[in-house]
């Protein structure tokens, strides 16, 4: 049997190699990086991916 993702939100990794990991998911996935978000004490980075032909019409990034 196979079976299909219908809808896939969010879902937090965390990484001791950010660039590593970032471009496993844009090469293994077909992710593409929409944000990057340090916080104030750079204490950690948040990256948001998603998947390029999945947006249509206006995306409202402010729900991140």
């Amino acid at each position: 049997r196979s079976w299909q993702v219908l809808e896939f939100r969010r879902v937090l990794f965390r990484s001791l190699d950010l660039e590593r990991s970032v471009e496993f998911y844009k090469k293994a996935l077909g992710l593409q990086e929409i944000k990057r978000t340090e916080a104030a004490d750079h204490s950690f980075t948040l990256v948001f991916l998603e998947i390029e032909e999945r947006r249509v019409g206006k995306e409202c990034r402010s729900r991140w």
